[in-house]
């Protein structure tokens, strides 16, 4: 059951089907992403784009936007797949004798140089991911905006951040460190605003259902 279920995500066509679902999650959010593209686009020219015109301007790229993904996605998996080897051989050759209980307990010299290695290969995967990510910037709305083919949008892309990589990525990460820390803060507003509700409650059925959904409407907003 569990352990088949397991085993088969190991086999080359769990493989596959992982990949493919990844690319199907990953062309979802693009595709998000494109209309609200439209949109802000819109609004910079002084042309405002609906929900309707941006979901029709989405439509007419779909292709282009499927490809880039399926693009961005074969080009992650030929970098990350060796450094996944890496770790998979390293595993195996240096835990692969004894339980893993055994070395979070007893940590002897090849935990500790599987965990080094680990670390190694982790900072290598992050580094490739976000290279690649700050390269890849403006692939999308070159894609949707300017009418370009996946293969030129990340061209473009990569020729548009010559000479100003580590300020991109130092405006991203800033970006990324303010909505997490953001996020992270509202979310403990609203966990401390929901006890403090749901104290005030009391027994009271109706109030607590109430709360409840409120609750749940606030967080699924965010």
């Amino acid at each position: 059951t569990s352990a088949g279920h397991v085993s088969s995500w190991r086999s080359p066509l769990g493989a596959v089907a992982a990949v493919w679902w990844l690319m199907v999650v990953f062309a979802i959010a693009m595709a998000e992403t494109a209309g609200l593209l439209v949109i802000i686009a819109g609004g910079v020219i002084r042309r405002p784009v609906g929900a309707v015109q941006a979901i029709f301007a989405v439509f007419r790229c779909a292709r282009s936007i499927v490809t880039l993904a399926a693009l961005q996605i074969a080009i992650f998996t030929a970098v990350l797949l060796p450094l996944a080897g890496i770790a998979a051989g390293a595993y195996f050759t240096l835990l692969g004798k004894s339980d893993i209980n055994y070395y979070l307990e007893a940590r002897p010299p090849e935990f500790l140089a599987a965990v080094g290695i680990g670390v190694v290969l982790a900072a290598a995967a992050a580094g490739a991911i976000g290279w690649l990510h700050i390269r890849w910037l403006f692939a999308l709305p070159a894609c949707v905006l300017d009418g370009r083919q996946a293969r030129e949008s990340l061209s473009e892309s990569y020729s548009l951040t010559r000479g100003s990589f580590w300020r991109l990525a130092a405006t991203t990460a800033a970006w990324v460190i303010f909505v997490a820390a953001a996020s992270s803060g509202l979310g403990a507003l609203i966990n401390v605003f929901a006890r403090f509700l749901l104290v005030q409650a009391g027994q009271s059925l109706t109030m607590l259902v109430v709360i409840m959904g409120g609750i749940v409407a606030i967080l699924a907003l965010f």
